[in-house]
């Protein structure tokens, strides 16, 4: 299922925690 929106994201995962909705992050960590 592709997700094309922040509301379909929120849909499926749910709310994101306020400490990690305000983190700042320049990049995603590189796996």
């Amino acid at each position: 299922m592709e997700v094309s929106s922040e509301a379909e994201l929120r849909e499926l995962v749910g709310e994101p925690n306020q400490q990690a909705a305000n983190k700042s992050r320049p990049a995603l960590h590189q796996l």
